[in-house]
């Protein structure tokens, strides 16, 4: 073997291990975060499964959002809101204005939703997509 390719190799396994160490790093620190807001939501779903509808899982997704910065965040969020669609009452009406097909249709009512409400921050997008997808759900034939 070619001494260049002998030291190509090298530079890729140091910076393969430099990456898992930063990558088990990450997540020794962010643990602690993603049990405590994995539970939050569970506990919310929990609640609202027991009299609330479809809004009521948005409400309380626009009451997280302030506190809602980080990817951990962000990825529980959108968690949440799926399971917590699936655990409650459809409201009426709930799906009637959100789009169904199209991905750049979606993204641009959870922005639009997420300007209504006072958060332009494209976190808040990324999770309410979500939304498009249940509704989309809810219209496909059941086999």
């Amino acid at each position: 073997m070619k001494r260049t390719t002998k030291i190509i190799l090298s530079v890729i396994l140091v910076l393969f291990v430099a990456v898992i160490i930063a990558i088990y790093s990450w997540w020794q620190q962010s643990k602690e975060e993603l049990d405590r807001q994995t539970q939050k939501s569970f506990e919310t779903v929990q609640r609202l499964s027991k009299n609330g509808n479809s809004h009521d899982c948005i409400s309380a997704f626009k009451d997280n959002l302030n506190e809602c910065s980080s990817l951990i965040c962000q990825a529980t969020q959108r968690v949440f809101i799926s399971q917590c669609l699936d655990a409650v009452t459809l409201a009426d009406g709930f799906c009637d204005d959100v789009p169904q097909d199209g991905i750049l249709e979606s993204v641009q009512w959870a922005s639009t939703q997420c300007s209504e409400m006072g958060d332009l921050a494209q976190a808040c997008a990324q999770v309410l997509v979500e939304v498009p997808r249940y509704c989309e759900r809810l219209s496909e034939p059941k086999s």
